[in-house]
């Protein structure tokens, strides 16, 4: 995932939001829905496509009738259409009121930072599988594919005991 606050543009409105650059199947593993339109696919992904799917706050805050499908909105120089407009979702970790515009990881890294890798990526495991043997198979694939451990990986469980920790009085 890549990450940046940009200007967001649209007409004659400007607001600052997050861009995140994302896989197709961010969308399920972080629990999103549509209110209307569709998620990019991976042919989107593959020739880095300038589409976004935004959450309904940038959606308000750029669009006073609410009509974003199939407008063109500009993340800094880079136009880029709407497709997609998720519901509202509350969460521990998410910020109720950020902006958040989402598009291919391949779209951000290519068109926007300009590099060729990942900086962060979520997984989402299955009810039948041990967490730590999902994270044991993490670390070993991460491992053979960068000949080293130059990772960090953090788990729900660990990020919970961390907030519980700072919350304690």
């Amino acid at each position: 995932m890549f990450r940046a606050n940009v200007a967001i543009r649209y007409s004659s409105e400007t607001v600052t939001g997050s861009v995140q650059g994302v896989g197709s199947e961010y969308f399920r593993v972080r629990g999103y829905s549509l209110a209307q339109g569709q998620y990019f696919t991976e042919d989107s992904i593959e020739t880095l496509a300038q589409v976004a799917v935004i959450d309904a706050n940038t959606e308000q805050a750029l669009f006073s009738q609410g009509h974003a499908l199939g407008n063109v909105i500009f993340l800094g120089q880079l136009p880029v259409r709407v497709i997609g407009v998720t519901q509202p979702i509350q969460s521990v970790s998410d910020n109720s009121d950020e902006l958040n515009v989402w598009l291919p990881y391949t779209t951000v890294s290519g068109r926007i930072f300009r590099q060729n890798y990942v900086s962060d990526i979520t997984v989402r495991v299955g009810g039948n599988v041990a967490s730590d043997v999902a994270e044991q198979g993490i670390i070993r694939l991460l491992s053979m594919r960068h000949g080293t451990v130059d990772f960090l990986l953090l788990t729900q469980t660990q990020c919970a005991k961390v907030l519980l920790k700072h919350l304690k009085p």
